[in-house]
């Protein structure tokens, strides 16, 4: 029985190390990885697999995620600049303010007035403007009494300034271009002078009648034609720039005279000529 035994024992263990030689002896390629491994295998390999899908993705996404760069723009002109709520805007520089002026000033506009005399009249009164040649300066003369006021001058555009002689204050004007011999004064009073342009001379080499003179004239003409003098005469503007001097006798007006005051001749009431110096 023993012997039965250890034959049957002997028999088991050949089997088993020949079983082993043979497993042993496989290519890898043959190995069946167990159900539990090959389940945590597969997971392994599907998420490497993702990781390189998702790395090769990121650039991707990176690029698409990213704002694309604006185009520069132009830097913006000082005089565009503008202000965010609760800062003061940024008012461009006098120089620029000038530019500005400039290329809104209609073509008839200048920068000084036009040498010579002009004569102006508001609607109350006229008198004489001489702008002279050199640099901005003139002088205004009342035509009434002939006085004179000398003064200097800027124009900005289509406003004018005159500093007047011995005043502390400047005057200042718009000035209304008709063309070059025609403009008006708008001042900041309210008032409105009309200048038209008379000659090209200097007013050392200009003369002309003012009221006074011409009432003094007309008087002095009166008598020597009619032998009697009237007791007072008075004189203003009249038509066509003509100067009316009215003579008194008392209440009773018995002669007008409208004469030029360049050269004191002109017509009577009746229309005749006269010439009074």
């Amino acid at each position: 029985m023993k012997k039965i035994a250890a034959l049957i024992m002997s028999l088991c263990l050949s089997a088993v190390f020949c079983g082993c030689e043979y497993n042993s002896g496989s290519s890898s390629s043959d190995f069946k990885a167990p159900s539990y491994l090959k389940k945590y295998q597969d997971e392994d390999q599907e998420s490497e697999e993702q990781e390189n899908e998702n790395e090769q993705a990121a650039p991707a996404e990176e690029s698409a995620s990213a704002p694309a760069e604006a185009p520069k723009a132009a830097p913006a002109p000082v005089t565009a600049q503008s202000a965010s709520a609760g800062e003061t805007p940024v008012q461009p520089s006098t120089e620029q303010q000038a530019t500005a002026a400039a290329q809104s000033v209609p073509s008839s506009a200048a920068d000084s007035f036009r040498y010579g005399i002009w004569w102006a009249n508001d609607g109350m009164g006229d008198s004489y403007y001489y702008f002279s040649g050199e640099g901005r300066t003139g002088s205004v003369h009342n035509q009434e009494n002939g006085l004179g006021l000398d003064f200097s001058y800027e124009i900005y555009g289509n406003t004018a300034v005159f500093h007047m002689e011995n005043a502390e204050v400047a005057r200042q004007a718009a000035v209304e271009w008709i063309d070059s011999s025609n403009l008006y004064l708008h001042w900041t009073d309210g008032s409105s002078e009309k200048l038209v342009f008379y000659s090209s001379v200097d007013f050392d080499n200009f003369f002309f009648y003012n009221n006074s003179e011409l009432i003094a004239l007309s008087l002095d003409y009166f008598e020597n034609v009619n032998g009697w003098r009237p007791e007072y005469a008075e004189a203003g503007i009249g038509s066509g720039g003509m100067i009316d001097v009215f003579m008194y006798d008392g209440d009773q007006c018995c002669e007008r005279y409208s004469v030029d005051r360049f050269t004191a001749a002109g017509t009577d009431l009746s229309g005749g000529s006269i010439k009074l110096d």
